[in-house]
């Protein structure tokens, strides 16, 4: 994530919180974003890092 929105967590819905596997395995660290609109989104997919991200919705 950009500073920018590391300093404001309203936006696109950003918390940081744990995340786990199946059964609760292998818990850690991660930004769960939650884009208001498909400009919203497409910025969260730029902007993703070198770690990467995992998106997850409706059609899983």
């Amino acid at each position: 994530m950009s500073a920018d929105t590391d300093s404001d967590p309203d936006v696109m819905g950003l918390d940081h919180t744990t995340v786990t596997g199946w059964g609760r395995t292998a818990p850690t660290a991660a930004w769960l974003i939650r884009p208001r609109t498909y400009e919203e989104a497409a910025t969260a997919v730029r902007e993703c890092g070198a770690r990467g991200g995992i998106p997850r919705g409706l059609g899983r």
